[in-house]
């Protein structure tokens, strides 16, 4: 049998729990059990309302990103490219769990070295290989389309 730590400590990034389980009390008597919930969002949730520390997101409008499309026959890959940098004090979700790692002592486990668009490129390249996508990220970007 496995004995699991105590959990101390949640941070939920662009998700939203409450929205998923059914058991409301469940949930409260979960959360009331953490020391502490960190919620990274860009909108105003349940997970938020019941959190300690809210850390605000920027959009998928305000990030370069990739994106899977086909969500049952993984057909192809997405550029999502950045239209305006973040707005007011919102971060990319790399951003801020790169300055909280690095709070923690853990930025270089958490970056790997790598920048954000390393990253999106490192992705790129893996995914492309699972789902045999031919264009790399760079190609996705300057044509704007779909690869597939």
């Amino acid at each position: 049998m496995v004995t699991l730590p105590d959990v101390k400590m949640m941070v939920f990034s662009g998700n939203n729990p409450w929205h998923h389980h059914q058991d409301r009390n469940r949930m409260k008597k979960a959360f009331r059990n953490l020391h502490t919930v960190v919620s990274i969002d860009f909108a105003w949730t349940a997970t938020c309302r019941f959190a300690d520390i809210v850390l605000p997101a920027c959009t998928q409008f305000e990030r370069n990103d990739i994106d899977g499309y086909g969500a049952y026959s993984g057909r192809g890959l997405i550029a999502m490219h950045k239209l305006v940098d973040p707005l007011f004090q919102s971060k990319t979700d790399f951003d801020i769990m790169t300055e909280l790692t690095a709070r923690w002592g853990r930025s270089d486990d958490y970056t790997r070295g790598m920048n954000e668009m390393e990253w999106v490129k490192t992705l790129t390249t893996t995914v492309k290989k699972r789902i045999k996508v031919s264009s790399t990220f760079q190609n996705l970007k300057s044509s704007g389309k779909k690869a597939s």
